[in-house]
């Protein structure tokens, strides 16, 4: 790592790797953004219920955001005195939205924040399979439910069936990608992410999980394989969605974002703008820390893309 004193930034935002990675007077980054849902109210049409009109629609409720074009609610906050017990969850979801048969959830994680809440993020699954697009965080404080806001997925339609394999699936992929080379095929990236881990069975080499993904033109859900193609040649990072029936790319997710942003950091003067960085010496600074996610680190990569040669 290099010792700094000031920097100018242009960034690449990588949103799967915890790493900042960084050239020094040209610096391209990639930083980790941990999976999280946005919700912009502003660009879905909405109707709100408060008092009375909240609580006739959901008993117990206080305010509700209904999704005009599915009619589901998108949040959903429980009057003072009438929350739902948490152990109760998937029966207040089957009682008050009444979902398919075939409705389930899967936990994500679960975080506490400061102010006592444990806020548990969780997918909806059909027939066991996640729904790309159903997401959704319930809100708890002393065992009960006090909000849930987030998308869930009312009826479900299903346009194709499940008839390739894992391993065709991901062929059929990588010959629309067409990369002149992967991460997985350099084995000092395979090294680097073994240790980086720090798992030796780690590797870049695409896993498929099937998923269903929806398709906002046909309004249907097609059964994917998701995988998480990491291309070195061109440089490329996508959670690429491949038809189960056909083989075809339906969607692309890219991780990897770029960004020109300028900026200076000046870390020995008291004058200039606060970042955290791990000292070396009462002088000299490295862009690294420990406190966030886990953890950024910095390296030089004047030489190339590949994360093994940096420094």
């Amino acid at each position: 790592m290099y010792p700094i004193k000031s920097i100018n930034t242009n960034i690449i935002y990588n949103f799967t790797t915890f790493k900042l990675i960084t050239e020094m007077r040209k610096i391209t980054s990639f930083i980790l953004v941990c999976s999280f849902i946005i919700l912009s109210y502003s660009s879905i049409s909405q109707t709100i219920l408060n008092g009375f009109r909240a609580n006739k629609l959901i008993k117990g409720t206080e305010m509700i955001r209904l999704n005009d074009q599915t009619g589901v609610p998108s949040y959903i906050k429980f009057r003072k005195g009438s929350e739902v017990s948490f152990d109760k969850l998937n029966e207040f979801i089957t009682k008050a939205i009444k979902p398919t048969s075939d409705f389930g959830i899967k936990l994500i994680r679960s975080e506490k924040d400061n102010l006592g809440y444990v806020n548990y993020r969780y997918y909806q699954t059909y027939q066991s399979y996640v729904l790309q697009n159903g997401m959704f965080i319930v809100h708890v404080k002393d065992g009960k439910i006090i909000s849930i806001n987030g998308d869930i997925n009312k009826q479900i339609s299903i346009a194709n069936t499940i008839t390739l394999s894992e391993d065709a699936a991901l062929q059929q992929a990588l010959s629309q990608i067409n990369a002149s080379k992967y991460k997985w095929q350099i084995q000092e990236e395979e090294q680097f992410i073994k240790k980086d881990q720090k798992e030796p069975k780690a590797t870049y080499y695409p896993k498929g999980e099937i998923e269903l993904y929806y398709d906002k033109a046909s309004q249907k859900y097609f059964y994917t394989y998701k995988f998480d193609i990491y291309a070195a040649i061109p440089l490329m990072r996508a959670d690429c969605y491949v038809d189960a029936g056909s083989g075809k790319i339906l969607f692309k997710n890219n991780k990897i974002h770029f960004a020109d942003v300028p900026g200076t950091a000046v870390t020995k003067y008291s004058h200039t703008r606060a970042i955290t960085t791990d000292s070396i010496s009462p002088t000299e600074y490295t862009l690294s820390e420990t406190q966030r996610g886990g953890g950024i680190e910095t390296y030089n990569m004047l030489t190339g893309t590949n994360l093994w040669c940096s420094c």
